[in-house]
């Protein structure tokens, strides 16, 4: 790893609080082999799918995928043939060169996170349930990964990372006049946007590493609507404003790319995750912000924005991110609508599955046996512990449907937390073998 070199930090002096900080994106490729029947299977996912949506053609198309209920969309694009999500991962499949070709695409499966599933369900979560997902859909034997090293089966793509600060002055500090402060190599692209009012500043491009600064708020407000990340600002005394438009909530995004990662020698998650802390750093140095010197003409002396001093300090301790519980702004009668949508649509497939027309006639037999899978689940506890903690968010317009959820224990919080990434870990050691 590149040794960073010695640099001024500048005090924060109340400039900025650090209101969130972690991954915001993440993408791996899987180089797995396509089974028999595969590309006829997704084939006719699709095909539903298209038969199913509305003129657009845009709609996505509820399925089970990799023992997952997932949508496909009824299009692709020109580098994947299918694509199949939920809210937290986005699978892009490559068509693997047709059922009788003589040369089968490689690396043709890749997975990327959403800023939700990652602010919500965290990054090792994630990870398992893609693997799982492919594993399952593509029969993918055990032995299979435990003979090979991860980076023959699986490798990173990309990854953000954001530090989330509120900062008043910021925003009235910032002007063209920061142009002049930006620092970064010769050949490295930079640009501003937002007229006098400036809203955003990059530095980089996206082929390589690519650090942004912009007005998070204003862009939740506007273009997003990712207000679910009002709660997670909230966990660190964040009060939304009366009115919910946020003005002074500002984002400092790291941006990897495949070309910078690779030329660094890093090819897993882990070995991203291994050198976080110096690759965070790395990026700050090389593509900064600075506040100018009045007694030193080198520019590259100067010290750090007090915006990137604190992003500076956050990244030494930036090694692993719990993950704080799912996050949506969706309604408690819409995810009930949705829910209820996905049960009736399996119960008709199951139905047709099972020989019939997949009336409601008959699914009162079908529930008979879906409540005694449940009842020989050894796991269906923690399961249930799983999906109070995936909703615990979710309110409901009509007051008297919120239930209180039980005390939360906040000693046994963490302790479950730390038992589920020992066990994210002892599976991975185990797959290794």
């Amino acid at each position: 790893m590149t040794t960073i070199p010695k640099i001024t930090l500048t005090d924060n002096d109340d400039y900025c609080t650090v209101l969130a900080k972690g991954f915001d994106g993440f993408k791996e490729v899987f180089n797995f082999p396509f089974p028999r029947g595969t590309v006829e299977r997704l084939d006719a996912l699709k095909a539903q799918a298209q038969a199913k949506t509305s003129a657009s053609g845009k709609e996505p198309y509820t399925i089970v995928f990799g023992g997952e209920v997932m949508q496909i969309r009824p299009c692709g694009t020109q580098s994947a043939a299918w694509i199949i999500e939920d809210d937290s991962l986005r699978f892009f499949i490559r068509h693997p060169g047709g059922v009788n070709a003589e040369k089968v695409m490689e690396w043709a499966i890749s997975v990327e996170y959403s800023a939700q599933g990652l602010w919500g369900e965290g990054i090792d979560f994630l990870r398992e349930k893609a693997l799982a997902i492919v594993m399952h859909e593509m029969n993918v034997p055990k032995d299979y990964i435990k003979e090979k090293e991860e980076k023959d089966w699986r490798r990173v793509s990309m990854f953000h990372f954001a530090f989330d600060f509120l900062s008043p002055r910021l925003s009235a500090d910032i002007n063209p006049m920061f142009w002049g402060n930006l620092i970064a190599p010769a050949k490295v692209a930079k640009s501003m946007h937002g007229g006098g009012k400036v809203q955003t500043l990059t530095i980089g491009s996206k082929d390589s590493l690519q650090v942004q600064l912009y007005n998070k708020g204003k862009e939740i407000t506007a273009k997003s609507g990712k207000t679910w990340m009002f709660k997670v600002w909230g966990e660190n005394g964040y009060i939304k404003p009366a009115d919910g438009k946020e003005t002074n909530v500002w984002r400092l995004e790291l941006r990897f790319y495949k070309a910078f990662l690779k030329g660094r020698g890093l090819r897993t998650a882990d070995d991203v995750f291994e050198s976080l802390p110096e690759l965070l750093a790395e990026a700050l140095i090389t593509r900064r912000l600075t506040v100018p010197s009045h007694t030193d003409d080198n520019r590259w002396r100067w010290p750090l924005h007090p915006i990137w001093s604190e992003a500076y300090r956050q990244a030494g301790e930036a090694l692993r991110f719990i993950a704080r519980g799912y996050y949506t702004d969706m309604s408690g009668e819409a995810m009930e609508h949705c829910l209820l949508a996905n049960t009736a649509g399996n119960l008709r497939s199951l139905g047709v599955l099972l020989g019939g027309d997949g009336s409601p006639d008959e699914w009162p037999e079908m529930i008979e046996k879906i409540m005694e899978l449940a009842a020989q689940d050894d796991e269906f506890e923690e399961k249930a512990a799983r999906a109070r903690e995936r909703y615990m968010h979710i309110k409901f317009a009509d007051e008297g449907r919120n239930k209180p959820l039980p005390a939360f224990d906040e000693v046994a919080y963490w302790c479950s937390q730390g038992r589920k990434q020992a066990e994210i870990r002892r599976n991975r050691e185990l797959r290794m073998r």
